[in-house]
């Protein structure tokens, strides 16, 4: 008997233990509808997404439990698509198409092959509930008919089994449209909190229109109105900042910087806030090193998102304290409030979007809930951690973010910035650290390996994947550096070359290939980093220096 990931027996001793997530294809071109399926399966499968049917049958192997599949493509139809998947021998993984209203092809695609459909634009507790029901009937035909399946196994057992399976779909379902539910929530407050400043801004400028309004009143109207104004430009911030979340088109500036001065300036920002409600805020640095590699605006951005959430929470005449330190390969910044307390029932969601406009606290404060959750977003972005504490309502809160800090060996000091601005880098930023090259243009080449090599590191370069794999074994890199459009194979196969021998060589593909689901691509090659051309040098090295720098981290 095979211990398969979908072998019924294992586990029926403990049946009332969740069984382990199904796994979902999705292939679909437009990389905003991928992202919406992504995230509307997320909470019920593991999601995989491809941008076209040849990337889509690379990946899709009977570890999974179906695929989501558009019927028309760039490169491969839907019905190319299905009886390529039919012809690898995977007909026990259902299909199920995402149709156009007006689309012809998808009766032929269910005669073809494919299990199910549903139509643009689908409502999202229909897509995750066909999908559910798909994969569970697949799991059930398994438990029947696996080759691994104990025969004399009686039909009580089985049918625990499947109640298990089932329970579990239903629990998932239930959380999705909870989820859905916080959703319409989060559109009722963003309602109210867009109109709350526009009101105030229509209702002074009808006083403004006024004749002989005096010169005291016509200052009131203006302040009032330039708060609004600033007040609703941070609402379609945050609105701006969480569709570029979703969507994965949040860009980092990298440079290495000293984190104290940002903590300043931020506090600083958001200190008449604080004065405004008799909040005293207070912070103390354990140590003048704190040196990461990061953007700094976004690392302001997210001190700042932590720092006006504490006031916002804390009574009149409470306190704020940040705090700021070193511990083994990461710098450390906690804030902590004397503020309302977090129930513990919600600890696990204050990061998550939407859910937080379901809180009395979010609502009774004003905002769209959404801050923590970009807070989230950009402190993993940076390889770092973000957690939140408390011991319930009325006993405050600390919210504690980790970053990965700079490797000692790299002699840091030399490229630090005053707070974000881009620094020329050290020419030993790169000391010691070997770069295997892959590139076919010679003069793209010569280009990199020089800045490279002037800014210490030791580089190796090679012209395709053939020759970048024979490289790896002798020279052993530290970090692999590739193009994508390499001749014979491309860079997408040298990575996962590399990975299927067991290699995790941190990566950077450097191509001209820029769009959105390039990025995609590369990075579920195994790829660390994408990089589009035409090459910044300092953005090159700089980047390289903070790839190190994570990958350090994970060795100590």
């Amino acid at each position: 008997m095979t211990d398969s990931p979908h072998d019924p027996i294992r586990g029926l001793d403990s049946l009332d233990a969740r069984p382990k997530r199904w796994r979902a294809l999705v292939v679909e071109h437009d990389i905003a509808l991928s992202s919406v399926i992504a995230d509307t399966l997320a909470d019920v499968f593991d999601v995989t997404t491809a941008p076209d049917g040849l990337l889509g049958l690379e990946a899709a192997d009977a570890t999974f439990d179906l695929i989501v599949a558009e019927t028309t493509g760039p490169r491969v139809s839907g019905e190319q698509l299905i009886a390529a998947i039919r012809q690898q021998k995977l007909g026990d993984v259902p299909i199920l198409i995402i149709s156009n209203p007006d689309d012809p092809h998808r009766i032929r695609l269910l005669r073809e092959g494919a299990q199910d459909y549903v139509v643009k634009p689908f409502a999202p507790e229909e897509l995750r509930t066909r999908a559910v029901n798909l994969a569970s009937a697949k799991r059930a035909r398994e438990m029947l008919q696996g080759e691994g399946i104990n025969r004399s196994l009686d039909l009580e057992t089985l049918a625990r089994q499947a109640r298990v399976e089932r329970e579990a779909a239903s629990a998932a379902v239930e959380a999705a449209e909870r989820a859905s539910r916080a959703k319409d929530d989060f559109l009722a407050v963003l309602s109210h909190e867009l109109r709350t400043p526009l009101n105030a801004i229509l209702g002074w400028t009808s006083i403004l229109q006024r004749v002989g309004l005096g010169i005291p009143e016509q200052e009131r109207a203006l302040e009032v109105i330039a708060r609004s104004a600033r007040a609703q430009a941070r609402l379609v911030d945050d609105l701006l900042d969480a569709s570029a979340m979703i969507r994965g088109r949040v860009k980092l500036r990298l440079d290495t910087i000293g984190l104290a001065p940002i903590l300043g300036e931020t506090l600083d920002a958001v200190r008449p806030s604080a004065q405004a409600k008799n909040v005293q805020i207070h912070w103390h640095a354990d140590a003048t090193d704190l040196v990461v590699v990061g953007d700094a605006d976004r690392l302001r951005q997210v001190v700042r998102n932590l720092l006006v959430n504490a006031i916002k929470f804390t009574p009149e005449g409470g306190h704020v304290m940040m705090r700021a330190g070193a511990e083994p390969g990461a710098v450390v910044v906690s804030i902590e409030d004397t503020g309302i307390g977090i129930e513990p029932q919600f600890l696990s969601q204050v990061f998550d979007r939407f859910a937080q406009a379901e809180r009395g606290r979010t609502r009774g404060s004003g905002g769209l809930g959404l801050g923590l959750a970009i807070v989230r977003h950009l402190v993993e972005l940076h390889g770092g951690a973000v957690e939140a504490a408390s011991k319930g309502r009325g006993c405050g809160a600390t919210f504690t973010v980790r970053l990965p800090a700079i490797r000692r060996d790299r002699d840091p000091s030399a490229l630090v910035s005053d707070g974000g601005h881009a620094a020329a880098p050290s020419k030993a930023v790169l000391l010691g650290l070997r770069i295997l090259f892959v590139e076919d243009d010679t003069e793209t080449q010569e280009i990199v390996r020089l800045a490279l090599e002037e800014s210490g590191a030791i580089v190796s370069a090679a012209v395709s994947m053939r020759e970048a794999l024979d490289r790896i074994d002798a020279f052993r890199p530290d970090l692999i550096l590739s193009d994508i459009g390499l001749p014979e194979e491309d860079g997408y196969a040298l990575m996962r070359a590399i990975r299927s021998r067991g290699r995790q060589i941190p990566a950077i593909a450097l191509t001209a290939y820029t769009r959105p689901e390039d990025k995609q691509t590369a990075l579920a090659a195994g790829y660390w980093h994408h990089m589009g051309k035409p090459i910044d040098v300092t953005e090159l090295v700089t980047t390289i220096s903070a790839v190190a720098a994570m990958r350090g981290n994970e060795k100590d």
